[in-house]
């Protein structure tokens, strides 16, 4: 069997041209003018001797050809030099730079109609190679040598130099660093700047030249200092210099010169591969995409900790803070979870975020057991974790609640009375023990909500009209959220109560004089009114017990109440969040949501109109913080009962 041919063995007809069929320089000249100006890249030119090593393949060029080619960049490629802070520019200013000069000629129209702008290579931070259209322009420039460029009030200078290829800039830095001798002082400390001139001249030699600290005067930093010394000095040079304060204080300053170890990677002296401790960018993909390994109990190792975020659904490898000491130990790694724990407290779905939370998404009941969204990914597996949560305790028989929780002073008389309170007082607020700055909020004249009353307003469905975003309280309250719209007249405002009236279960309760009296629509307000009063109600959430609630305060009748109190029209959230932790008088760490658009309301009581605006507030307990507070007077609500 012959061998299967290799790589090797195949030869490309243009490798070798023959001795008869050379190329004319002129004709070179020309296929390289082209591939430099109009990008037009030669197809039949010399390309070399070829040699392939495994996947990699290497090019001897033809001496003739190269040449050819180096004296034709020689006499029309322009190096440009951006010095001190221009260096710093980004790349696009740079580029846009050297477009500014080939923009005056073409309006100018110096060479002609038919001018083209060059081609710009962007070699390092402070080099760019340019090509111009015309031999006239790179006469021009390496004329000039150097020009100043005025850019948003500050002044910046480039310089103009012949192109120069990687061998001769290598030859020229061999040239210079054999006539020059140069010094960093890296990293040098405060305390010795004073003194760095005068050692490195006792230590090394003669300081011929000190460049200064910093590239940019309007921007003064102390991070290397570079002195240019005698040659002659080489001789001398140390690697340190230690200086003793009179304190006592031993300070380091590491001496680099052209001869010491650089990482061109991370542009800086001292910093070898295997002290490196960064990772590598195209590692880090890989890194993160692979599992943490997890820890067996009884192992004794633990992983690291995770940043979770404040509402996230409840894990067994990570709880809040409010959870008690015997729960923090059950969702250690080197201990397992107990049973109950692992039953109702599903892990969340990996990636989740305050933006797909469980507080606010649909609640378990809307899932039925076993079916399950057509849709694919997060909205499946939020399903599943909803599901999985334990039954709220408001919902719980009075025989089955856990001992503890009826030892709590919020399950002390439950059931006494519904999801919303009555009391007495009106909309004035009510003192409560060591809060007298804030406002609770009761309710006057005011029944329990009807069972087949609607939801609120700011869960409006698609297809649903304007006006039925719109809802009443039996008492006469009108509320609307998030649907205010100024009425343009009064047949307009009669047409839509007739029409919210007739599709309600209470559309015939009563006259239309009676629903026009009673029930009339409040008009759109403008910001500033005299007549409008508007008030914060934060809904300070938090998650404690296996289960949501909302943090109130025990007033003076006996009732827990939200606490309200006066703020500007359309507040910021810095400023209700503000507000809120001095109603509270910073007792807890709280944090707003911000995630969730701010509920705002209108509602009208006895002909006097108020606006109210209830942020979403996520608290963090302590470890035996909410025993504590409920003991001055805090008083957990359960959290359905707003949803």
């Amino acid at each position: 069997m012959e061998p299967e041919g290799t790589p090797h063995q195949v030869q490309d007809a243009r490798a070798h041209v023959p001795g008869s069929y050379q190329l004319e320089d002129d004709r070179v000249k020309e296929l390289i003018r082209a591939c430099y100006e109009e990008g037009i890249l030669p197809t039949n030119i010399n390309s070399g001797e070829m040699t392939v090593e495994g996947r990699e393949a290497k090019f001897v060029l033809n001496s003739a050809v190269d040449e050819i080619k180096v004296k034709w960049l020689k006499s029309r490629m322009v190096t440009v030099i951006f010095r001190e802070g221009a260096r710093f520019l980004p790349k696009k200013v740079k580029e846009d730079l050297i477009r500014a000069y080939e923009d005056v000629w073409i309006r100018d129209e110096t060479f002609g109609q038919e001018f083209r702008r060059g081609r710009i290579k962007v070699e390092n931070p402070n080099v760019v190679s340019y090509i111009p259209r015309s031999q006239v322009i790179t006469d021009w420039m390496l004329a000039k040598r150097s020009d100043f460029i005025d850019l948003a009030n500050t002044t910046y200078r480039t310089e103009f130099k012949p192109w120069m290829t990687r061998a001769e800039v290598r030859d020229w830095r061999r040239t210079v660093d054999e006539n020059t001798f140069w010094v960093v002082a890296v990293g040098i400390p405060l305390d010795e700047m004073a003194f760095i001139y005068m050692h490195i001249e006792r230590v090394i030699g003669k300081i011929i030249k000190h460049h200064q600290p910093e590239s940019d005067e309007t921007d003064p930093k102390l991070v290397n200092l570079r002195f240019d010394l005698d040659p002659a000095a080489k001789a001398n040079m140390k690697d340190k210099i230690w200086v003793q304060t009179h304190q006592g204080d031993l300070l380091e300053v590491r001496v680099a010169s052209a001869d010491s170890e650089w990482r061109r990677r991370c542009r800086t002296f001292f910093h070898l591969e295997e002290n490196y401790r960064r990772p590598d960018r195209r590692n880090r993909g890989d890194a993160a995409s692979r599992p943490q390994a997890s820890s067996a109990p009884g192992t004794g190792v633990s992983p690291a900790p995770q940043q979770q975020d404040p509402l996230r659904g409840p894990s067994a490898s990570a709880a809040p803070a409010a959870q008690s000491a015997s729960s923090q130990q059950a969702v250690s790694s080197s201990a397992p979870a107990s049973n109950m724990q692992a039953a109702v407290q599903p892990a969340p779905p990996p990636g989740a975020t305050s933006q797909f939370n469980p507080v606010f998404s649909p609640c378990a009941g809307q899932f039925p057991q076993g079916v399950m969204s057509p849709a694919s990914g997060q909205a499946n597996l939020w399903a599943t974790f909803l599901q999985n949560l334990p039954m709220h305790p408001y919902t719980w028989p009075q025989t089955s609640l856990d001992p503890l929780l009826n030892a709590s002073p919020s399950f002390a008389n439950l059931y006494a009375y519904g999801p919303w309170a009555q009391a007495s007082g009106g909309v004035s607020g009510q003192g409560a023990p060591n809060l007298t700055s804030g406002q609770g909020l009761n309710y006057s004249g005011m029944t329990q909500p009807r069972a087949n009353a609607p939801g609120l307003s700011g869960s409006r469905l698609r297809g649903e009209s304007r006006s039925k975003q719109r809802r009443m309280s039996d008492g006469g309250i009108d509320i609307q959220v998030d649907g205010l719209r100024s009425e343009h007249s009064k047949a307009s405002s009669e047409d839509s109560y007739h029409s919210t009236g007739s599709g309600g279960p209470h559309g015939n309760s009563c006259s239309s004089s009676k629903r026009k009296s009673n029930r009339s629509r409040m008009e759109s307000l403008s910001k500033g009114h005299s007549g409008l009063e508007t008030k914060l109600i934060p809904i300070v959430c938090v998650y404690a017990r296996n289960a949501f609630w909302v943090v109130a305060w025990l007033g003076s009748e006996g009732y827990p109440c939200l606490f309200s109190t006066s703020c500007p029209d359309s507040p910021m959230p810095h400023v209700t969040e503000s507000m809120t932790r001095s109603l509270f008088h910073n007792k807890f760490a709280l944090r707003i949501i911000v995630e969730v658009s701010m509920p705002r309301f209108l509602v009208e009581v006895s002909g006097k109109r108020a606006k109210f605006f209830a942020p979403l507030f996520d608290v963090r307990f302590a470890t035996g913080q909410l025993e504590q507070l409920e003991a001055e007077g805090l008083r957990l609500i359960p959290f359905a009962w707003f949803f």
